[in-house]
Formats: C-alpha cells, structure tokens, sequence
C-alpha cells in the first residue's frame, strides 16, 4: 500500500484565489518511509499573502516572491510520483491532517498547471488524521478541555509536548505522521 503524505502552506483558504507556498510530501510503501519532498514555490495567483496565513507561518509576502516559480516544484512532484508508480500501477493514499484541505489545494494546483488527472493518482475519500483521533474513545476525558482541535492541540495532547516548528509544512506532516501510527498501533493494529 502506498500512502501520500501532504501537507501544504497556503496564501489564504480559498483554493480558488490562494496558492500553495510550500508543500510537504512523504512516501511511505507498506508502512516504511521511502522519500520526503519539501518544496517552496512561489504564489501562482496574484491575491497576496493572507495577513492570518502570514501570521500563522511567519512567510511575508517579500519572502515567497523569493521563492523559486512553482513551475519547478510541479514537475519534481509529478516526477516524485512517477518514480513510484503512482497513477500507474496503483493509486495512492492522499494522507494527512484535515486533508482535504490540502486535497483541495493541490488539485486547483495540479489544474493551474494543466493538469486534471490527480483523482487518477490518489484514492479518495483520503486518510485524515484529524478525523481518526476525534474518534471519541481516543481522546476519551480530554477534548472538553482542549482549546481547540488543531495538529498542535491534538499533537501536544496525545505526547505532552508542542509540535515544533507547527505550520512549517514538513514538520506538519511528520508531526501527522507521528500521530497516525500511534493511533494504528493503540486502536487499529489490524490495518498494518
């Protein structure tokens, strides 16, 4: 089973009018890490820097007009996925914390750039973290008192300890990552 983990950081929330500033990618075939991608890009849309998702990243607009043309990174992700055979073989699993937010994102991407073929390459409905460790039992006694239910509440909850570097896309997905295989390996050992 191949799985995709992604996590993106974005201009704004809208898919339609942001873009993707840095995206996240870890490939994992039948449960063992085989790469991890991380790649800055610069907006391909024009609208800006959300001042929330600057706040949330501490990426300005000065230091994404730095960064290399998306262009760049949308060839090396296709090649990433082409090196695994994802799309040809088999699909993979779209993986990660409220994923479909970045589901959603990377499909206007892979559109932007022509493309219309990522629901050929990924299974939906999509692995999301988010969703597994709300299951009531999991956090049983402990979500009244959370202040909210975001990566860094869940993750820091579950190990009593902040995820570093939060909203640092790689960091997400690891931190994800992180949270998923204790989840499988409490309460679903069956699905390994």
């Amino acid at each position: 089973m191949t799985q995709l983990w992604v996590d993106t950081e974005t201009t704004g929330i809208n898919e339609y009018k942001d873009s993707i500033v840095q995206l996240a990618v870890m490939v994992v075939v039948d449960n063992e890490v085989k790469e991890e991608r991380n790649w800055n890009l610069r907006p391909y849309r024009p609208k800006g820097m959300d001042p929330e998702a600057a706040a949330a990243t501490g990426l300005t607009q000065e230091i994404i007009d730095a960064f290399p043309d998306q262009s760049i990174a949308f060839r090396e992700f296709r090649e990433l996925l082409d090196k695994y055979e994802i799309g040809k073989k088999d699909r993979a699993y779209f993986c990660g914390y409220n994923v479909n937010f970045d589901l959603q994102f990377v499909k206007e991407w892979f559109q932007e750039n022509g493309y219309f073929d990522l629901f050929r390459k990924v299974y939906t409905p999509c692995i999301d973290v988010m969703y597994w460790a709300a299951v009531p039992f999991i956090l049983k006694g402990i979500r009244a008192q959370m202040k909210n239910f975001k990566l860094g509440t869940v993750y820091e909850t579950l190990f009593n300890e902040p995820l570093e570097s939060a909203h640092n896309a790689m960091a997400d997905i690891k931190g994800t990552y992180r949270i998923y295989n204790v989840l499988v390996d409490k309460y679903f050992p069956e699905t390994r």
